[in-house]
C-alpha cells in the first residue's frame, strides 16, 4: 500500500480527515452555543438597566422637592430619598457591569472556538485530496463570523465604559451631606447627577440593543456554519475506509470535543492566535 508524503497510509489519512472534520464541527458548534449564551445575558443586562432607568427617573422629582421645601430640614427627607434611589441605581449598574463582563467572556470563548475550528480546517486541507471549494467557502464564512464576534466584543467594552460613567455620575450625590444648608445647591447636585446618569444609562441601553441586533444577525450565520461543518464531518465519516488495527493512529482516538473541555474550564485552543 502506498504511503502519502505526510507519512500516513490512505486509510490513516481518511481517518485523520474524519477526525479533523469532527473537531471542526464541534468547535464551531461551541462557538454558536457561546454566542447564544452571550445574547441571553444581554437580555438580563437590559432588564437590569430598565430598573436603573426607573431609579434615575426618581431623582428629578426629588431635586424639585428639595428646591421648593419650606425649610432645610424639610428638604432632608427628599434628599435621603434621592440618595437611596441613587444607591439602588449604583447596585443595578454594578450588576449590569458584571453581566457585560460575562457577555465579554462568552464572546472570547466563541472567538477561541472559531480559531480552533479554523486551525482544524487548515490542517484538514493539508491532507491529500481534502482541499475543496466547500472548505474554502467555509473558511471565508468563518472569517466573517470571527469579525462579527470581535466587533461584538468591542461593543461590549463600549457599553461597559458607559456603565462605569453612569456610576461615576452618581458619586457627587452619594457624597452630599445629609444636612441641607443650601437647598438650591443641593437640588442642583441631585438634578445634575440624575441628568448625567440618565444620559449614560440611555447610551448603555442603546449599546445593548445594538449588541442584541448584532447577535440576532450573527446567530443565523453561525447556525448555518455549524450545520455545514457537521455535514462535512458526516460526509468524511461515511467515506472513511475501514482501517486495520495496525494502521490506526492516535490523533483520531484522542480527539476531544472542545465543547466538553471548555465546559470543564479547560481551553484546548490556548496559544491560538485570535
Amino acid at each position: 500500500m502506498s504511503t502519502p508524503a505526510n507519512g500516513m497510509t490512505p486509510a490513516q489519512a481518511a481517518e485523520r480527515a474524519a477526525a479533523l472534520a469532527e473537531m471542526t464541527a464541534n468547535a464551531l458548534n461551541a462557538a454558536r452555543t457561546t454566542l447564544g449564551e452571550a445574547a441571553d445575558v444581554t437580555d438580563i443586562v437590559d432588564r437590569r438597566l430598565r430598573d436603573a432607568e426607573h431609579g434615575v427617573g426618581v431623582l428629578s422629582d426629588q431635586a424639585n422637592r428639595v428646591r421648593y421645601a419650606e425649610t432645610g430640614e424639610e428638604a432632608e427627607f427628599p434628599l435621603r430619598t434621592a440618595r437611596y434611589a441613587a444607591n439602588d441605581v449604583q447596585e443595578d449598574l454594578r450588576k449590569a457591569q458584571g453581566g457585560i463582563d460575562e457577555v465579554r467572556d462568552r464572546l472570547e470563548q466563541s472567538a477561541r472556538a472559531v480559531a480552533a475550528g479554523r486551525d482544524f480546517l487548515n490542517e484538514l486541507d493539508e491532507l491529500p485530496g481534502q482541499r475543496s471549494e466547500a472548505n474554502d467557502q467555509l473558511r471565508y464564512r468563518l472569517a466573517a463570523f470571527d469579525r462579527a464576534v470581535h466587533g461584538a466584543m468591542a461593543g461590549a467594552e463600549r457599553t461597559n465604559w458607559r456603565l462605569r460613567a453612569a456610576r461615576e455620575n452618581l458619586e457627587p450625590l452619594l457624597n452630599v451631606p445629609g444636612t441641607v444648608h443650601d437647598q438650591s445647591r443641593t437640588a442642583a447636585v441631585i438634578q445634575e447627577a440624575g441628568s448625567d446618569a440618565t444620559q449614560a444609562v440611555d447610551g448603555a441601553r442603546g449599546g445593548i440593543r445594538t449588541l442584541r441586533d448584532d447577535f440576532e444577525a450573527t446567530w443565523s450565520e453561525a447556525s448555518n456554519i455549524s450545520r455545514d461543518s457537521s455535514e462535512l464531518a458526516d460526509v468524511l465519516r461515511a467515506g472513511m475506509n475501514p482501517t486495520k488495527p495496525s494502521e490506526q493512529t492516535s490523533p483520531a482516538a484522542s480527539a476531544e470535543d472542545p465543547r466538553r473541555a471548555w465546559s470543564d474550564g479547560r481551553d484546548l485552543s490556548k496559544g491560538l492566535n485570535l
